[in-house]
C-alpha cells in the first residue's frame, strides 16, 4: 500500500482538534503520517497536540505566512507517495484511505483520486451529502465545486504542478487542482463518501465573498478557452455534469439551497 501524508493546517478550533486528529491517526490499513501546522493558536490546542505527539509525525505551532503556506511547508517536508490536506474542523470517514489506496493500486494513470462529502453542521448533525465533477471544463465553468478534504493525490502529480500557490488565501485548493488537470493528473471518482466537511461561522469557507470570489475569478479565467456564447457554455457544461454524474448536478442545487436558507437563518 502507498503510504500517506495529510498535512493538517489549523487556527483557533481546539474544540475540533483531537476529533479530526483521532479521524486521521485510527484508519487503519496504509500506512499514514500526520504533520499538523498550526499558526500559534491560543486556545490550548498545544495540550492536543501534545497528547497525540507520539503518533503525529510532526507539529509545530507558531506564526506561520498562512494556511496557504503551512500546507506547501507541510508537502515539502511530507514523505508520503499519495497527499492531502485536512482542515482541522473536518474529518475522514473511517475506512478511506484503504478505498483511495485500493484505487490507486488499481489504475497506473491515477493521478487524483476523488469521493463524496457530507456536510455537518458545527455539533456535527448531517446538513447534506455533496457529489463533485472534478473536469477542467466543469470547474472553469461552473464554479469552484470541490470536495477537498475528500480529494488525494500522488506526489508526482503534486510536484509536476508546482505545489500549493501560497499567494492565495483562500482558493488555494481549487487552483491546485486545476493545475493537477492542466499538467496531465487523471481523476478517479469513487462512489462513496471520504470526509465530512464542517459548517460553522468562524470557517474560512464562510468568509469567502470577496477576496475569494476574486481568487476563483482568476483561477478560471486562466481554465477557460474563447467561446462565442458563455450563458450557452455554462449550459452545455451541466449538461456535461449531469451526464458525468446525476448527483454532482443535484448536489450544486443542494449546495444553493442550503447556502439561500443560511442567509434567511442569519436575518
Amino acid at each position: 500500500m502507498p503510504r500517506f501524508s495529510v498535512v493538517m493546517p489549523s487556527f483557533n478550533q481546539a474544540r475540533y482538534l483531537e476529533e479530526a486528529i483521532l479521524s486521521v491517526l485510527d484508519q487503519g490499513g496504509p500506512p499514514v503520517e500526520l504533520l499538523v501546522y498550526d499558526g500559534g493558536s491560543t486556545d490550548g490546542r498545544v495540550d492536543i497536540l501534545r497528547k497525540h505527539e507520539r503518533r503525529i509525525a510532526y507539529w509545530q505551532s507558531q506564526p506561520d505566512g498562512g494556511q496557504a503556506q503551512a500546507i506547501r511547508d507541510g508537502f515539502t517536508r511530507a514523505k508520503g507517495e499519495v497527499l492531502s490536506w485536512l482542515n482541522s474542523d473536518d474529518l475522514l470517514e473511517p475506512g478511506a484511505l484503504r478505498a483511495v489506496s485500493q484505487a490507486f493500486d488499481g489504475s497506473s494513470r491515477a493521478g487524483i483520486v476523488y469521493g463524496d462529502l457530507l456536510y455537518v453542521e458545527a455539533d456535527g448533525r448531517p446538513a447534506f451529502e455533496c457529489s463533485v465533477v472534478i473536469d477542467k471544463e466543469v470547474l472553469a465553468w461552473l464554479g469552484p465545486s470541490l470536495n477537498q478534504p475528500a480529494t488525494f493525490w500522488t506526489r508526482a502529480a503534486y510536484d509536476r504542478a508546482g505545489g500549493v500557490d501560497p499567494s492565495f488565501r483562500y482558493a488555494m485548493d481549487l487552483d491546485l487542482i486545476a493545475r493537477l488537470l492542466e499538467t496531465g493528473a487523471e481523476p478517479i471518482k469513487l462512489q462513496r463518501r471520504l470526509a465530512r466537511f464542517r459548517l460553522h461561522p468562524q470557517q474560512k469557507t464562510q468568509q469567502i465573498h470577496s477576496v475569494g470570489l476574486s481568487e476563483v475569478q482568476r483561477i478560471q479565467a486562466r481554465l477557460r478557452r474563447p467561446v462565442l456564447n458563455a450563458n450557452a457554455e455554462k449550459v452545455r457544461q451541466r449538461v456535461r455534469r449531469l451526464l458525468l454524474d446525476p448527483r454532482a448536478e443535484w448536489s450544486a442545487h443542494r449546495h444553493r439551497l442550503y447556502l439561500w436558507q443560511s442567509r434567511l437563518r442569519s436575518r
